[in-house]
């Protein structure tokens, strides 16, 4: 069977099919369909004749895709199992920070809107709690995966972590938590209660050295926000408790 494109040409043209409705004893399309039906079949390709009209015959030659959605369609079982975990991470509530979380941030993928996308990238987070680990959370999202590979054999999917910031942690009852309280007390004639909070700080890193750590600061608002303020007169109190803290453990 030819391949040639000028070849197959001259095969095709060779044939007479003529349409005896326009040349009166015209052969009709029957044998070049046969021929069309060959050549497609040699090529790998699935053949529908479709012969509605007796001696006039329509080819109907489709090569079958892999049956792969495109890439941004295929993210939506990726998104599902993610509230999957989210809602199973709920399960473990620290007492001070609440609980940990995962969710999507961002989704790109395609080129333009006449294009089937090829690659979708989806971003997420993962709030941690004290005691994970970024390995223990990197096996989580491992596992996430396979299950996604279960369901979809054909899904081609990697993970890579692009940050880690460990959580950080002091007891309620530590020494330096008591002197810095006391000292709140001594600078503001009320203690401050102990609490959490689920962003990071770089209070992870010096408490990391072996430092005792602690965040403490004065109160305001609107944290990386176009209006983000401090009280000045809490700015004051604060600076007492510090320089008192400082006398207290540096000497």
């Amino acid at each position: 069977m030819t391949t040639d494109v000028a070849e197959l040409v001259g095969a095709l043209v060779a044939i007479d099919s003529v349409n005896p409705k326009l040349v009166p004893g015209g052969a009709g399309e029957s044998a070049i369909a046969d021929f069309v039906a060959s050549w497609s079949r040699a090529a790998g390709l699935e053949v529908e004749v479709l012969d509605q009209t007796p001696g006039r015959p329509s080819l109907l030659a489709r090569a079958r895709g892999n049956g792969r959605a495109p890439a941004c369609c295929c993210v939506g079982r990726l998104l599902t199992e993610l509230q999957r975990l989210d809602a199973a991470l709920a399960d473990h509530v620290h007492p001070l920070l609440g609980r940990g979380s995962v969710h999507a941030s961002t989704i790109q993928g395609g080129t333009e809107l006449s294009t089937y996308p090829a690659r979708c990238v989806l971003g997420l987070e993962r709030r941690t709690l004290p005691g994970e680990t970024a390995a223990a959370v990197e096996r989580e999202l491992a596992e996430l995966l396979d299950r996604c590979r279960t369901a979809d054999p054909e899904l081609l999917v990697e993970q890579r972590t692009l940050l880690v910031r460990e959580p950080f942690e002091i007891a309620a009852d530590h020494p330096f938590v008591q002197e810095v309280r006391a000292a709140a007390e001594a600078a503001t004639g009320t203690t401050p209660e102990v609490d959490g909070g689920s962003y990071w700080t770089d209070a992870a890193f010096i408490a990391a050295t072996g430092a005792p750590t602690v965040l403490y600061g004065p109160t305001g608002d609107g944290a990386h926000a176009p209006e983000e303020w401090v009280s000045l007169r809490a700015t004051e109190l604060a600076v007492r408790t510090l320089v008192h803290v400082a006398q207290r453990v540096c000497g």
